[in-house]
């Protein structure tokens, strides 16, 4: 039986942070939910791949959020500098126009990024990091996180479009939680299923029922969503507006046999 986990939030963190926690609703059958749309986003920050299937692995979709953009920190905290430690890469309109692709040469698979400003391609190899160096940086939640470098060239084609002096990094699901969290027991490393420096769910799931049920709030039709602006790894149909908040886990069934 293959299931993708649908909660988020702070009941995502406590169910897989090993607490015994009820139901905040009676589980209900949706027989009627279609995957409508499947979208991979290899790195953070850049467009998606619409795919037609996926793995699910224990830290979400295959390839997704595997890889991440990092700057050095200049902010001040209690009027302090960080020291120039690594944090995730959060805003470029560079970035926003950068595309992705999969290409596969013998046995190898390739995320291939482009960009308009750039005249070659950055090739990527999905199965193995180019270098074996551990590049650590801190997500905004202070936790130590660990990556594998996809070397010089990779930085340099990031650092082009961007502007700034970025490191392109592969996750490698290894973190070092904060005091606060280990206190709290908000989560357990063995239960996370974060990868790097992104949020806390492993997949993201958009009803687009709730979309339309949101535009229908927005008087300036100009300003109406689209379920893509939201990021989303899955888009379902067939269920009604926030009927996906009552959604703790979903069951894929294909022409009858799960």
């Amino acid at each position: 039986m293959l299931h993708i986990l649908a909660g988020v939030g702070q009941l995502y963190q406590l169910v897989f942070g090993g607490q015994d926690v009820s139901p905040l609703v009676e589980l209900e059958d949706y027989p009627e939910t279609q995957i409508t749309d499947l979208i991979i986003y290899p790195c953070s920050r850049i467009k998606g791949v619409h795919v037609e299937e996926t793995k699910v692995l224990k830290h979400g979709l295959e390839f997704d959020r595997d890889w991440l953009l990092l700057k050095k920190d200049i902010s001040k905290q209690e009027n302090k500098t960080s020291g120039g430690r690594l944090i995730t890469l959060r805003n470029s309109e560079s970035l926003g126009i950068t595309a992705c692709r999969f290409e596969t040469k013998g046995d190898n698979t390739f995320v291939v990024f482009s960009h308009p400003d750039q005249p070659k391609d950055l090739w990527v190899n999905v199965q193995k990091p180019q270098t074996d160096e551990v590049v650590t940086f801190y997500d905004y939640d202070l936790n130590e996180i660990e990556t594998l470098s996809e070397g010089a060239e990779a930085h340099k084609w990031f650092s082009e479009i961007v502007g700034i002096d970025v490191l392109f990094v592969k996750s490698t699901q290894k973190f070092k939680p904060t005091t606060h969290q280990q206190e709290f027991n908000y989560i357990l490393k063995e239960y996370d299923l974060r990868k790097g420096g992104h949020g806390k769910a492993a997949v993201h799931l958009i009803n687009r029922k709730s979309v339309e049920h949101l535009n229908s709030k927005i008087k300036d039709s100009d300003s109406h969503a689209t379920p893509y602006q939201f990021r989303p790894n899955l888009i379902i149909e067939g269920v009604e507006a926030d009927d996906e908040d009552d959604m703790r886990e979903m069951v894929l069934v294909s022409d009858g046999t799960t």
